[in-house]
């Protein structure tokens, strides 16, 4: 009977551990940031081949590979607009600072980290902010930005939750082994 109920209980506790997986966080996972700013065609502002790439940013080097955790993530700075994208083990700060009036902005980043995830708005003073998770891929877009903006963004965990289904599965074939188990033929000492 001990058998059997150590069986069980470690089919149930392998059954949840795969049902819900633990989330780790965004911290050390590689992102790519694009800015686009509206009039400017395809141009990526977080390049630093542009030119408007701050030193100390994560992105001076390569927009393709700054790591989430390591300080500054992306940044962009000309005469008049600074913009930075700070990402977080569980979402992103993006600030914009213009000293004058500004265009439309996207900004897109790509890690294979935020599979899984959805976004959640948390504040926001940025007019026509919109924002979108699709697999790995997290657009934020803005209307024309007034002098100085700040918006938060922060990821909230999916995790998958077994269907009532699979539970009612679950708890019919444990029902079977135990039945099984139960309807056994004892063995029969013989050597009395």
């Amino acid at each position: 009977m001990r058998r059997m109920i150590g069986g069980i209980a470690i089919v149930i506790v392998a059954s949840l551990a795969i049902a819900t997986p633990a989330f780790a966080g965004l911290l050390g996972t590689n992102v790519n940031g694009v800015m686009n700013i509206s009039g400017f065609g395809a141009m990526n502002f977080f390049d630093p081949v542009t030119g408007f790439v701050p030193a100390g940013s994560g992105n001076s080097t390569s927009p393709n590979n700054v790591v989430i955790g390591s300080g500054i993530g992306f940044g962009y700075a000309d005469g008049a607009n600074t913009d930075t994208a700070n990402f977080t083990a569980t979402g992103v700060t993006l600030q914009d600072v213009s000293v004058s009036g500004s265009r439309p902005i996207v900004y897109t980043f790509t890690d294979t980290a935020f599979s899984g995830l959805s976004l959640t708005e948390i504040s926001s003073n940025f007019p026509g902010l919109s924002f979108d998770l699709s697999g790995d891929v997290l657009t934020l877009s803005t209307d024309s930005i007034p002098s100085g903006g700040t918006f938060d963004a922060t990821f909230q965990v999916v995790t998958p939750v077994p269907e009532p289904a699979s539970l009612v599965l679950l708890g019919t074939a444990l029902a079977g082994l135990g039945l099984l188990r139960r309807r056994r033929p004892r063995p029969r000492n013989l050597s009395a």
